[in-house]
């Protein structure tokens, strides 16, 4: 019976520490990879977990355009009130062209993840 009892206790400290252990996913972006939009000015991440502003950010990159190289382009990415939304706001509305988007966070909880996708604007 004692056995019993401390496999169940280590099941229950195991599952509740569970969460503690995840790293902040992705879990919508818009515009969405791969999607073809039209032109904006914001690019909205949204993550599974709470963010740490002064430790998350991302940089968006023209890749594809007529008459144009490969091109940082200027833009500003903060978390919103919400602490798990990272807004990337660009000066101008993007023109039609393939653009990169490069991501990093990390979350209160210290951890840090980095990701990348392609979308493009017609």
């Amino acid at each position: 019976m004692r056995t019993k009892l401390l496999i169940a206790l280590g099941t229950a400290a195991v599952s509740m520490a569970a969460p503690v252990l995840a790293h902040p996913r992705l879990l919508t972006a818009t515009p969405a990879a791969n999607a073809t939009v039209a032109p904006t000015d914001k690019v909205r991440l949204v993550f599974s977990e709470r963010l740490m502003g002064p430790f998350s950010g991302a940089d968006l990159t023209i890749t594809a355009k007529p008459g144009a190289k490969l091109t940082r382009l200027p833009s500003k990415a903060v978390v919103q009130p919400d602490g798990r939304t990272l807004l990337l706001s660009i000066p101008t509305r993007l023109a039609a062209g393939t653009y990169w988007l490069g991501y990093h966070v990390t979350s209160v909880d210290t951890h840090h993840v980095q990701g990348s996708y392609v979308f493009r604007v017609r």
